[in-house]
């Protein structure tokens, strides 16, 4: 029984530390600190544990997207900004778009993709990149997958939205602007990640309000899929 608990508690400290890297980071990768073997018999320990989790991470994915499209088709001939195809254009544009901004510290490059209070967040942060004198380099960026998974249809339609879970990559490091050194992350290896785009109807455009970089169970749960009826 002590030999359970212990690894029980071992599992448990595994898995926080994966969510400590993930944190330091941004959001954007994995790491498993297994060197040596004490570092190995933890991972290796884990993998059912992940194996289960991730099994139940995409199967809830692959539920919500069949909900998402399943409406889609249904409010899509009521209201043509709910075309599939073209919602697909508008996220990959507006991503590559949001990439460029950031890494020009110019947020106006994305502005017709945004909403404004996204807009005041990046502008303040690229804008302290600014002062700080560094640029934050993206290269390699790719847009691999972008799945809805959520769809919210209001009967006002200044309430409409719909999320989507965005896998990319990219090289992320950050540069001096006058020496051009390296001040952090690493020039030689791209990294995938996850993330949640959340876009709301503003104008009949489709503007990008919020983004989840770290993505837990409880937002893939709370992604919903609805139509609002009146009564």
């Amino acid at each position: 029984m002590k030999n359970i608990k212990a690894r029980y508690v071992l599992l448990i400290i595994l898995l926080l530390s994966v969510e400590l890297v993930n944190a330091r980071a941004g959001g954007r990768s994995y790491s498993f600190g297994h060197s040596g073997p004490y570092g190995q018999y933890l991972f290796y320990l884990s993998l059912p544990l992940l194996l289960f989790f991730w099994m139940i991470k995409y199967g809830l994915i692959k539920f919500k997207k069949s909900k998402a499209e399943r409406l889609l088709t249904k409010i899509e001939s009521e209201d043509q900004i709910w075309n599939s195809k073209n919602i697909a254009i508008r996220v990959n544009e507006a991503f590559y778009k949001v990439q460029e901004a950031w890494m020009a510290r110019d947020q106006n490059i994305a502005k017709n993709y945004m909403s404004q209070k996204i807009y005041d967040k990046h502008k303040l942060q690229t804008d302290e990149l600014i002062k700080k004198g560094w640029i934050n380099v993206l290269e390699n960026v790719k847009l691999h997958q972008s799945t809805i998974i959520s769809v919210k249809d209001f009967i006002n339609n200044k309430k409409d939205t719909f999320s989507v879970l965005i896998n990319a990559s990219m090289v992320d490091y950050h540069i001096n602007e006058k020496t051009k050194q390296v001040t952090e992350g690493v020039t030689y290896r791209s990294q995938d990640f996850e993330e949640i785009w959340h876009f709301i109807r503003i104008d009949n455009n489709w503007c990008l309000d919020k983004i989840y970089s770290d993505i837990n169970g409880r937002d893939l749960v709370d992604s919903k899929s609805f139509k609002e009826i009146k009564l």
